[in-house]
C-alpha cells in the first residue's frame, strides 16, 4: 500500500555530502553526536522555538515579530492551504472556502438563539458577564461569546440526543470555532456510534448522539471585545517584521537586550488601548478562571436551548401521535436543571490546563472529559515552563530509528547501511545550522517580492513536524536537503503563511482602531494576554535571572530550550492583571449575587463539597472551601490521553495529573506527536468512542495503543497491513487522518 506520508514516493536518493556526517563512525555503535554537540561546531548553538499547546508561537511572534508562526496542536493562523488571508479571520474564511459569516449581524443573547452560518453548522452569540468575579450582576459590562455547532444527527426529543462536547483546541489563544469548521465533523464521527441513527427507534444500545460545541475564548477571533494592541495591520506587520527572531535570543547580545525592550513595549501597547471604539480592555479578564466559567454558561445556557426546542418540537404535528407517558418522558429528559448539567469536553494541550481547572472547580459537573497532551497545572500557573521538554529531542531519536527500519534511501533519503543507533539527530543538526550560515534565497514572489528561507524558517517547519509527525515528519527531511524544486516549494508555501497582511478597505474607510482595523489582525496576541495573567507578576524579574532560566530549559532540550524561555519573556514587560486570579483550589470566587446578605449567609455555611449550586435560571450561587489545590474527586472519571513522546507535554504530566483526579485512568499512546490524532491511532480512536458512549475507561495496565503509521516505515498495523479493515474500522480511519493534516 502507497505510504499515506505526503511525498513519500517523491523521495530521492541523493547522497549526503561527506561534511553532513562529520563526527558519525558508522562501525562504533556507542559513537554518535547528539544534536547539541553537532550544534556546537557551527557559529550558534542548535535554538529553536516550540510552544505548549502553541503559546510560543504567539507570545514570540507578537514580541519579536519573527517572520513566520510555528504551528498549534489544533488550529494555528493561517494554516497552509487554510486560505485565510488579509483582513480574514480563521472564523471568516476556512480551508479556502469563499462562504463568508459575518458575526457582527448576530445580536449577542443571554440565551442561545442560533442562526445558520458556514453551510452545516450554526452559530451563536452568547452574552457573558465580563468578570465572572464581580459580587453584583447588575454590571452593564459583558462579553459576546462566538460559539459555533455541529448538531447532533438526531433531535433534542430523541432518547439517544446526548447534548454538546464542548472542544478546546490549545494555545492558549486557539480558536474553537475554526477548530470546529476543520475537523468537527471528524470528532462526531469518532464520538458518535458507527452506525447512523436512521428512525428513534429502539435505543437499547444506549447509543448517544452528540452536538459538537466550540467557541473563541476570551480575547480570540470573533468573541468581542478584542485585544487591541496596534492600530491597523500595517502597524501590527511593522511590528512583526522590524524584530529579531525569538529563534535568535542568543546570537548576539543586542539580540537579547532588544528583545527585552521589545516584551515592555508590547506590554504598553496592549495595557494602553482599548479593544476598539469604547469596548472595555479585554486583557486583565481573560484568563482561565473566566472562561471555564463561560464554559458553564455554555452548558447552562445549552441545556435551557434544549428545553425550549423541545416543547416547540412537541407543539408541531410530526409529534401529535405521541401518548402522554412519551411526551412526559421527553419532557423529563429534557428539562433544564440549573447546575445539573454535565460537562462533556475535549482539550489538547491548553485545553487540558483548561479542563483540569473545571475540573477543580466544578467537580460535580464533569461528565465525559478527554484530556490530551496534558498540561502540568502547577507549573503552567507558576509561568515556570519547566516540565514541557523532557521529551523532545528523544522523538529525533525515534526518527533515526524508524528511518533504518525503512531499509533504503528510496523511503527515508538520509538511511545509512551501517549507520549507529540513534545519529540522525546530528544529521539534522548540520543541517539546520547550515541555513544559519547560508540562508536561502527563494525565487522572487509575485505577492511578497524578493524573499529569504533562513534559519528560524527551518526550526520552525522543524517544530512544526514534532507536534505533526504524521503529516510533516517526511517533510522536514525533504525541505532539509534542499535538492529539488520540491523541496522549495514547500519552503514557499510554510513562509508565506507567516508574512502578514495589509489593511482592508474596510479597515483605511474606518481609521485606525475601528473595529474592522482590530478584528483583521488576528489573534497573536491573545496567546500573552492569557498566559501572562495565569501566574505571579515576574516584572521584576532581572536579566541575570532570566538568562539563568534560559540555560534551564537549554539544558532540558537543545532543539527548543531556548526559544521556550522566550515564553516567559513575554511576560515580564506585561501590564494586564487579572481581575481574578487562579491560586488552585484555595481560590474563593466571588458569588454572583444581588442578595449580599444571602451570599454572607451562605459563605458563612459549612459547605464540605467543592461546588454547591443554589440557583435559578438566571442566578447562579456557588461557594468553594476547604480546597487546597488542583485536583478534585468529580462526578464521573477524567480520561487522560499522553503519547509516548510527545515534544511539549511529557507523558508523566499525564501520569501526573491523574493521580489528583481519583478514578482518571492514562491512555498510553505509543507514538510522537502533541495529540493522540496526530499520529492517529484506531486503537485510540475507538477508546476515545467507548469513553463518550459508555463511560468505558481503558485498562490502565493494557499494552499502549499503536499507530497505523510510522514516518519512512509505512503500515504498522500487522492485524490489517492497513487495508483489510473492517467497515466501522474504515470509518475511523478516515476520520482521523482529516484531523492529522489539519
Amino acid at each position: 500500500m502507497a505510504s499515506p506520508y505526503p511525498g513519500n514516493d517523491k523521495v530521492g536518493t541523493v547522497d549526503m555530502p561527506d561534511s553532513m556526517l562529520a563526527g558519525i563512525e558508522s562501525k562504533k555503535p556507542g559513537a554518535r553526536r547528539t544534536l547539541a554537540t553537532a550544534a556546537r561546531t557551527s557559529p550558534l548553538r542548535v535554538v529553536a522555538g516550540g510552544l505548549l499547546c502553541a503559546a510560543a508561537v504567539f507570545a514570540v511572534n507578537s514580541l519579536r515579530g519573527s517572520a513566520s508562526s510555528l504551528p498549534l496542536p489544533a488550529h494555528w493562523k493561517g494554516d497552509l492551504g487554510q486560505g485565510a488571508g488579509a483582513g480574514a479571520t480563521p472564523s471568516q474564511e476556512i480551508n479556502g472556502s469563499e462562504d463568508r459569516f459575518d458575526w457582527s449581524k448576530i445580536t449577542p443573547t443571554e440565551d442561545f438563539e442560533f442562526h445558520p452560518c458556514f453551510g452545516d453548522y450554526q452559530c451563536a452569540r452568547l452574552s457573558v458577564p465580563l468578570n465572572w468575579n464581580l459580587t453584583s450582576v447588575s454590571s452593564d459590562e459583558r462579553l459576546a461569546l462566538a460559539v459555533i455547532k455541529y448538531p447532533a444527527k438526531v433531535p433534542v426529543t430523541d432518547s439517544r440526543y446526548a447534548g454538546p462536547i464542548l472542544l478546546n483546541p490549545g494555545g492558549p489563544g486557539g480558536s474553537g470555532v475554526s477548530l470546529v469548521l476543520k475537523i468537527g465533523k471528524q470528532f462526531q464521527v469518532l464520538a458518535d456510534p458507527h452506525d447512523d441513527p436512521g428512525a428513534p427507534i429502539d435505543d437499547s444500545n444506549g447509543d448517544r448522539y452528540y452536538d459538537i460545541v466550540s467557541f473563541d475564548p476570551r480575547g480570540v477571533g470573533a468573541t468581542t471585545p478584542r485585544m487591541a494592541c496596534f492600530p491597523d495591520m500595517a502597524a501590527y506587520g511593522n511590528w512583526k517584521s522590524s524584530a529579531p527572531s525569538g529563534f535568535l535570543l542568543e546570537a548576539s547580545e543586542y539580540v537579547f537586550h532588544e528583545s527585552w525592550a521589545r516584551s515592555f513595549a508590547f506590554g504598553d501597547a496592549c495595557a494602553r488601548q482599548r479593544g476598539g471604539g469604547d469596548q472595555p480592555n479585554i486583557i486583565h479578564y481573560m484568563n482561565t478562571p473566566q472562561v471555564v466559567e463561560d464554559m458553564m454558561a455554555i452548558v447552562d445556557r445549552h441545556a435551557q436551548w434544549r428545553e425550549r426546542t423541545a416543547n416547540k418540537m412537541l407543539r408541531h404535528p410530526s409529534h401529535r401521535g405521541l401518548s402522554k407517558d412519551e411526551v412526559y418522558a421527553i419532557q423529563e429528559r429534557t428539562a433544564f436543571q440549573p447546575g445539573e448539567d454535565k460537562l462533556n469536553y475535549y482539550g489538547v494541550s491548553y485545553g487540558t490546563l483548561l479542563g483540569q481547572t473545571a475540573a477543580t472547580m466544578h467537580p460535580g459537573r464533569v461528565g465525559r472529559m478527554v484530556l490530551d497532551a496534558v498540561v502540568d497545572a502547577a507549573d503552567y500557573y507558576a509561568l515556570g515552563w519547566t516540565t514541557n521538554l523532557q521529551d523532545t529531542d528523544r522523538i529525533l531519536v525515534r526518527w533515526s530509528d524508524y528511518c533504518q527500519q525503512s531499509g533504503s534511501k528510496d523511503k527515508c533519503p538520509f538511511y545509512l547501511e551501517t549507520a549507529p543507533s540513534g545519529y540522525l539527530p546530528a544529521v539534522i543538526a548540520h543541517l539546520t545550522n547550515s541555513f544559519m550560515e547560508s540562508p536561502k534565497p527563494l525565487p522572487p514572489s509575485d505577492k511578497f517580492g524578493s524573499w529569504v528561507f533562513g534559519y528560524h524558517n527551518i526550526m520552525d517547519y522543524l517544530m512544526r513536524s514534532l507536534y505533526q509527525p504524521f503529516a510533516k515528519a517526511e517533510d522536514i527531511l525533504n525541505v532539509l536537503r534542499w535538492d529539488s524544486g520540491e523541496a522549495v516549494e514547500k519552503a514557499e508555501a510554510w513562509k508565506a503563511h507567516g508574512i502578514p497582511g495589509q489593511p482592508s478597505r474596510r479597515c483605511l474607510e474606518a481609521g485606525p482602531w475601528s473595529e474592522p482595523c482590530i478584528t483583521e489582525q488576528g489573534d497573536d496576541f491573545s496567546v500573552t494576554g492569557i498566559l501572562c495573567s495565569e501566574g505571579p507578576d515576574i516584572s521584576t524579574v532581572t536579566k541575570d535571572e532570566f538568562r539563568d532560566y534560559m540555560h534551564q530549559l537549554q539544558g532540558q532540550s537543545d532543539v527548543m530550550g531556548t526559544y521556550w524561555a522566550s515564553i516567559r519573556l513575554s511576560c515580564i514587560g506585561w501590564k494586564g492583571r487579572p481581575a481574578w486570579e487562579f491560586k488552585g483550589r484555595s481560590l474563593l470566587p466571588q458569588v454572583l449575587l444581588k442578595d449580599h446578605l444571602l451570599r454572607n449567609r451562605l459563605l458563612m455555611a459549612s459547605f464540605r463539597t467543592s461546588t454547591r449550586f443554589l440557583c435559578d435560571s438566571s442566578l447562579l450561587i456557588y461557594a468553594f472551601m476547604d480546597l487546597d489545590s488542583i485536583g478534585a474527586t468529580t462526578a464521573n472519571p477524567i480520561l487522560f490521553i499522553g503519547a509516548s513522546y510527545d515534544p511539549v507535554t511529557p507523558i508523566r504530566n499525564a501520569r501526573a495529573a491523574s493521580k489528583l483526579f481519583p478514578g482518571s485512568v492514562v491512555l498510553h499512546h505509543n507514538s510522537e506527536g502533541h495529540g493522540f490524532y496526530r499520529s492517529p491511532s484506531i486503537d485510540t480512536g475507538k477508546a476515545f468512542r467507548a469513553f463518550f458512549q459508555h463511560g468505558e475507561l481503558p485498562d490502565p495496565d493494557a499494552k499502549p495503543a499503536e499507530p497505523e503509521y510510522r514516518p519512512w516505515i509505512g503500515c504498522v498495523n500487522r492485524r490489517t497491513n492497513c487495508e483489510n479493515r473492517t467497515e466501522e474500522d474504515e470509518k475511523l480511519w478516515r476520520a482521523l487522518e482529516v484531523m492529522a493534516r489539519s
